[in-house]
C-alpha cells in the first residue's frame, strides 16, 4: 500500500534523520529522491548532499552559486569539492571563475580537479585561487588526470589554496607539451605542503619526476611515492640497470633528506614486474627499512 507525505511525517524525526544519515553513506542517488519527499527530510538531505559537491559544466557552477547565494548557510556544510573539467582547455575556462562566483567556504577541506589541462590557463589563474584558501590544518588538493608542463604549476596551486596535503593520482603525472616533449621540471619551494601522495603507473613517470621539487617543500614531514609499474621481462630495460641509476638516486635522496627532518616519515613503494617488490621507508623515530622481495 503507498504511503503519502501524511505517514511518512508520523515517524520521529530523529528516526527519519538515521535512516537518511544511512542513506547518505551509500547510495547519492537515493538522497536525491529522499529529498523530494517531504519539507521535514530536505534539510537533512542538503546537509550532506552539499557536504560534497560535483560541479562539472559552467551552467552547474551557475546554479550551486545562485543556491549558497539564496542559502548561504549551506555554505558552511560544504567540505569536499570536485570539479570534473574534461574539455576545459581555454583560458577562459570556468574552472577559472570558480573562486569568484562562490562564496567563502570556511570548511572546506579537500579540493579536486579531474581532467584539466593547467598550461592553458591565464597567468592570473593562481592569484585567483589564492582567494580560494582550504581549511587548515588538514586540507588536501587532488589532482586527478591533470596536464600540466612542469611541476612548478602544481606547487603553486597548492601553495594559492594553502593545501596541507597533495595527491597526484596516475596520468596527473604525465606533463603535457603541444609537440610532445617533456617540458623542464622547475623546482619551487612550498610553504604549506606537509604530505605529498603520488601514485605512479609507468616506468616513464618514474623518470620525469622532479626529486628537487618535493624536496623544496620546507615543511614536508611525510612523503610517500606508490609505483605499480607493468614490465615485460623481455620487452624493456631493466629498472634496475646502470641506465636508471638516476632514479634511484632520486629516490634515495628523498628518503635520506626526510631522515634528516624532525617529526618526519617517508614511504617508498615500488612493485615492477610482478615478482619484485621494493619499499623504502623512514619512520618518525629515525628508523629505517629497505626491502626486496623477489
Amino acid at each position: 500500500m503507498a504511503t503519502d507525505a501524511s505517514d511518512v511525517l508520523l515517524i520521529p524525526t530523529e528516526v527519519c534523520e538515521t535512516i537518511l544519515d544511512f542513506i547518505a553513506d551509500t547510495s547519492r542517488h537515493t538522497l536525491l529522491s529522499c529529498a523530494l519527499v517531504s519539507r521535514v527530510w530536505l534539510p537533512r538531505c542538503r546537509f550532506h548532499l552539499c557536504g560534497v559537491v560535483i560541479l562539472r559544466s559552467h551552467e552547474a557552477l551557475l546554479s550551486f552559486s545562485l543556491l549558497l547565494s539564496s542559502s548561504p548557510q549551506y555554505a558552511t556544510l560544504l567540505h569536499t569539492l570536485s570539479l570534473c573539467a574534461k574539455g576545459s582547455r581555454k583560458a577562459d575556462s570556468w574552472v577559472a571563475s570558480v573562486p569568484l562566483m562562490l562564496p567563502p567556504l570556511p570548511n572546506l577541506s579537500q579540493f579536486k580537479i579531474h581532467d584539466f589541462e593547467i598550461p592553458y590557463q591565464h597567468p592570473t589563474f593562481f592569484k585567483v585561487y589564492s582567494n580560494f584558501t582550504l581549511a587548515t590544518p588538514h586540507s588536501k588538493l587532488k589532482l586527478v588526470n591533470v596536464s600540466y608542463d612542469s611541476f612548478h604549476l602544481i606547487a603553486l596551486l597548492a601553495d594559492a589554496v594553502h593545501a596541507s596535503e597533495l595527491e597526484l593520482d596516475s596520468r596527473s603525472l604525465l606533463p603535457y607539451t603541444s609537440d610532445g616533449i617533456v617540458a623542464h621540471a622547475i623546482s619551487a619551494s612550498n610553504t604549506w605542503l606537509t604530505t605529498v601522495t603520488i601514485r605512479i603507473r609507468s616506468w616513464m613517470e618514474m623518470k620525469q619526476m622532479d626529486w628537487d621539487w618535493i624536496l623544496a617543500c620546507s615543511k614536508l614531514t611525510f612523503c610517500a611515492l606508490d609505483a605499480d609499474i607493468d614490465f615485460e621481462r623481455g620487452g624493456a630495460i631493466s629498472p634496475f640497470s646502470p641506465e636508471n641509476a638516476d632514479v634511484w638516486s632520486g629516490v634515495c635522496r628523498v628518503v635520506l633528506s626526510m631522515s634528516a627532518r624532525p617529526n618526519h616519515a617517508a614511504q617508498v613503494e615500488i612493485r615492477v614486474w610482478t615478482s619484485v617488490h621494493v619499499v623504502i621507508s623512514v619512520g618518525s623515530q629515525g628508523a629505517s627499512q629497505v626491502l626486496f622481495k623477489f
